[in-house]
């Protein structure tokens, strides 16, 4: 008898922006593994990420069985293609879904089926099980749409949703790596990026995320195996090492044999050259483990996250999270900072009774703590979390905007495709004026704690008695009575104009006008969508010279709050130093030359944020030597050889997305003068 056919998707939007976010399809390895364990030769299972490769195989093979992973990133590509296939295929496939926007919510999957009425099943929480038993189930030859309850599986017969329960949870000690069997070769590849899961369960109950509907015990994959599939990845990868390594889990330095995974990778990394970057989700405890995973990793990953999210009451009771204390927060930065780590943090903006007194109130205490970066995002209502529910929309009152997902759009069998995330615009706490200023200054807070725009200058400005997000106001604001110059008016319009059109009342509405806007530009792809990145690298890369004019005007509207004769000097000489210890991104083999410092500025970069600069005064001035570390030689000669043929804004864009690595050249004191 011939193998039941099954092929697996994570359908992606493939052009030249999204070739920055492609991942190896690890979720799709797991489930193929599991299969071919289980059922051996009785199945054949393949995986497919491009969609017309996919309707291309479904045609030619006739598959018993198609399975879809369904997120933000593809979900109305998901909805076309199953459309596509039942169009060519009719009833002789049995079209599954899984993935994190399956809601574990009864009421949340009868909406789902709603959306998708051409499936036959939904596959809830982890996939393995509950594709098994669906699988088991046609084995034996039994119709799908027609059978007896099965665990794991939500299936329609007819109008109605039939609940099948939750499954087992998989044991991982019996899970193959998808790496080390084979599954994943097709994709060992450019564009996608490596990523590795070592532990299964999410301990936390955060209501804006889709882990926190799912709430189940924490597993780990056995230690071997992960070092195994480190070694591998290494070795497959060590001619790129500017592709970054992502550990997929939801809280890495959880648990102790985090510890060890964490030195391995460490020792892989000087032994093989690969990763050189890596990027985890670390717990959101500070405990020893969380701490030692980070020591370990600092050459490879610098930085300690503490994701606050929010410090408002009644928002933490609401998203049903608990921060650290606010002792513990400060230990934080300082064990960071001590370590030579940049202390970070994430924020949210649009959770429940957040206002924007409140979230300007955070910003400016998460400056004011020591922060080394701060993350600001606008809340998403993600399928699958529990704040997407019906009752949290009405209970505090949520209303929404939808906008363009990335660069996720394109032309499939000439049908446009395009994904929408829907955002929070307004709720009983804040208003959509609320929302557009804390906008300006999410994309401010980006530029300056994410691509370092003229940071030094900002930390100097912390000791004074003006406030950072008032100066980032202002910025946006300029007294149309007097003479800017013209490229910062023009920039402040092309920001205001992109910041407002991203926006649309319906995801119908935001189809249509990228549709019309697609097909006017030749189905090419249009300019990159991610506002904060493609602004934020004008403002660092293109547009750097009416910058520190700009701020240093800016600054006499506060001059009863800082005394600019005392500080103008130092100003100058911090945007100075910027501008000389940025990396050329066309030329960063050509260091610039020796540089005059009257301070030790090393010692006041890891000085507490109140700290002046003027405390680390030499009595003789330090002569500056500008180097690139080993590392980022390496990193940058392999971005050069891979996207050569990139320019103009395109250049600069793939050099933020893609090159992750510290974009300045590291320093020395040569001698005092």
């Amino acid at each position: 008898m011939k193998p039941f056919r099954i092929l697996l998707t994570d359908l992606k939007h493939y052009n030249k922006l999204t070739q920055y976010d492609l991942y190896i399809p690890l979720n799709l390895g797991y489930l193929a593994s599991h299969l071919n364990r289980v059922f051996g030769k009785k199945v054949d299972v393949t995986l497919h990420l491009n969609p017309t490769d996919l309707l291309q195989t479904a045609i030619e093979d006739k598959p018993q069985v198609i399975g879809f992973s369904l997120y933000i990133w593809n979900t109305y590509l998901t909805k076309t293609m199953i459309n596509l296939v039942r169009k060519s295929l009719g009833n002789d496939v049995i079209i599954i879904v899984g993935g994190p926007s399956v809601d574990s919510g009864l009421d949340e999957q009868k909406g789902l089926y709603r959306r998708l009425p051409n499936i036959d099943a939904f596959i809830h929480g982890e996939g393995e099980e509950g594709f098994g038993n669906a699988i088991a189930t046609m084995l034996e030859g039994k119709d799908l749409r027609r059978c007896d309850p099965i665990p794991g599986v939500a299936f329609c017969r007819g109008e109605e949703l039939i609940p099948g329960g939750q499954p087992d949870l998989l044991n991982l000690e019996d899970v193959e790596s998808p790496y080390l069997n084979g599954m994943l070769d097709d994709f060992l590849k450019p564009p996608f990026k490596p990523l590795l899961l070592t532990t299964r369960g999410c301990p936390y109950k955060c209501t804006y995320c889709v882990l926190g509907r799912n709430l189940i015990n924490v597993r780990k994959f056995p230690v071997e195996q992960i070092k195994h599939e480190i070694d591998f990845i290494a070795e497959k990868y060590a001619d790129r090492p500017h592709i970054g390594f992502f550990l997929a889990d939801d809280n890495f330095g959880l648990l102790k044999p985090d510890l060890e995974i964490a030195e391995y990778i460490n020792k892989t990394a000087k032994e093989k050259g690969y990763p050189l970057v890596l990027a985890f989700y670390p717990d959101k405890k500070f405990t020893e483990i969380s701490k030692g995973v980070t020591y370990s990793t600092k050459d490879l990953h610098n930085r300690y996250v503490v994701s606050l999210q929010s410090c408002n009451p009644e928002t933490l009771k609401a998203i049903k999270r608990n921060n650290l204390s606010d002792e513990t927060i400060l230990e934080a930065i300082d064990w960071a900072k001590s370590n030579d780590l940049q202390a970070v943090t994430e924020l949210i903006f649009g959770l429940p009774y957040e206002t924007r007194e409140s979230f300007v109130i955070l910003l400016e205490r998460c400056i004011n703590l020591g922060f080394d970066r701060i993350s600001t995002n606008p809340m998403i209502l993600l399928d699958g979390a529990e704040l997407n529910s019906q009752e949290s929309r009405r209970d505090f009152k949520f209303k929404s905007k939808y906008r363009l997902f990335m660069s996720n759009y394109g032309l499939v069998d000439n049908i446009f495709t395009c994904e929408a995330e829907e955002i929070v615009v307004s709720s009983h706490s804040f208003s959509f004026d609320d929302f557009v200023d804390i906008r300006y200054l999410n994309f401010m807070f980006y530029a300056v704690f994410k691509l370092r725009l003229q940071y030094l200058f900002f930390k100097e400005l912390r000791h004074t008695d003006v406030k950072i997000t008032d100066f980032f106001a202002t910025f946006f604001h300029p007294d149309k009575n007097e003479k800017w110059p013209e490229s910062y008016l023009k920039f402040l319009s092309d920001l205001e104009n992109h910041i407002f059109g991203e926006l649309y009342d319906t995801e119908e509405d935001l189809i249509q006008a990228m549709e019309e806007k697609y097909r006017k530009n030749g189905c090419e792809i249009l300019p990159p969508t991610k506002i904060n990145v493609d602004y934020g690298t004008r403002l660092v890369y293109q547009e750097s010279e009416w910058v520190p004019e700009v701020f240093k005007r800016i600054l006499q509207k506060f001059k009863d709050q800082i005394d600019l004769d005392k500080y103008s000097e130092t100003f100058d000489f911090l945007m100075n130093f910027y501008n000389y210890q940025l990396i050329n991104a066309k030329k960063p083999f050509i260091t610039p030359e020796t540089f005059k410092s009257p301070y030790n500025i090393k010692e006041w970069i890891h000085a507490e944020p109140s700290t002046s600069i003027e405390n680390y005064r030499l009595k003789n001035p330090n002569s500056i030597k500008f180097y690139l570390n080993s590392a980022n030689q390496k990193i940058i000669k392999s971005f050069l050889c891979h996207q050569r043929a990139l320019s103009g804004n395109e250049y600069y864009y793939a050099w933020v997305e893609l090159n992750k690595m510290n974009r300045f050249y590291s320093y020395d004191y040569v001698s005092n003068f």
